[in-house]
């Protein structure tokens, strides 16, 4: 397996896609962080093969599939996905959560 999947939806300018992987739903192990910013919602979910997905909705949606969260921002830094602000916020959410943890203990 490649280190990291990506998929990208349409955006604004035109549509864009490169696709990696299977096209079936894979499902969630744990949902981490479900966002409002900037027009957007985003979603951080861990799946149960292990890999890290960020969806995105509103503006530019579209999903990323990384092997960690580290990557996963990488990656979204990157990619035409995400605005400023919500990318800001995926930071901060993700820096508390490796802070504080997630209340899950």
């Amino acid at each position: 397996m490649p280190r990291r999947l990506m998929l990208i939806g349409v955006g604004e300018a035109g549509a864009f896609a490169v696709i990696m992987g299977s096209m079936t739903p894979e499902p969630v192990r744990r949902a981490l962080l479900n966002i409002r910013s900037g027009g957007q919602q985003l979603k951080v979910d861990i799946l149960r093969s292990g890999l890290v997905r960020l969806t995105v909705t509103g503006r530019g949606g579209g999903e990323l599939l990384c092997e960690t969260l580290e990557d996963l921002l990488l990656d979204a830094a990157a990619s035409p996905l995400l605005g400023q602000e919500p990318y800001e916020q995926l930071c901060w959410e993700l820096d508390m959560m490796a802070l504080r943890g997630d209340g899950n203990h």
